[in-house]
């Protein structure tokens, strides 16, 4: 009987213990941050005025040698990111494909004397990607930073007759895309054309 008594003093003690737990008050202190604030950031890349003037070569012939196009392209927003060129067709004339025949020079030089130099036909950078870049790894253009962009060619010698008035038509786009995005792994790039 002791050992029961004894056992339901102790259950009610920790009752009372419990409840007093739950309702006993404890003392608190808050501080707070204020004034916390977001703001996206601005991709943009702009080329100097004589890059938006697109190359108009008449009356080439083998051997000739071509200065076909040159501009800057400026980071003149204030995020960091990697740079491309693109050339795509827009059209041609003639009884063959007058780029399978022009042997083109391809130099992007940064501000830090970084070169990165592409030497093949026209035909092959059709649709391919040109990246700024060092030894296959992309290089980040900051803020203010200027890349520039040089697309220099020769007619080649042993172009036969079948390329008589042939005419190509295209254009070139710079793209870039903010350094940093990534989606699982395929980078998303904005466009400014150059035409």
């Amino acid at each position: 009987m002791k050992k029961r008594l004894f056992a339901s003093v102790l259950m009610i003690l920790v009752a009372a213990f419990m409840v007093a737990g739950v309702t006993m008050a404890l003392f608190t202190s808050e501080a707070q941050v204020e004034g916390n604030e977001l703001s996206a950031g601005k991709l943009e890349l702009t080329t100097n005025s004589e890059g938006l003037v697109p190359f108009d070569i008449g009356n080439i012939y083998p051997g000739q040698e071509l200065e076909m196009k040159e501009f800057a392209v400026e980071n003149s927003g204030s995020l960091p990111f990697y740079l491309k060129a693109v050339i795509e067709s827009e059209g041609h004339t003639g009884e063959a494909f007058l780029p399978d025949k022009i042997d083109v020079t391809v130099t992007l030089s940064g501000a830090n004397q970084e070169e990165h130099i592409i030497v093949t036909t026209l035909a092959d950078l059709i649709d391919n990607d040109l990246v700024w870049q060092e030894n296959e790894t992309p290089l980040v253009i900051e803020a203010g930073e200027t890349v520039n962009f040089k697309l220099a060619g020769t007619f080649n010698l042993n172009a036969g007759n079948e390329y008589q008035e042939a005419k190509w038509a295209g254009k070139i786009s710079v793209q870039a895309v903010q350094s940093d995005s990534q989606d699982s792994g395929s980078i998303i790039w904005t466009e400014e054309a150059i035409q």
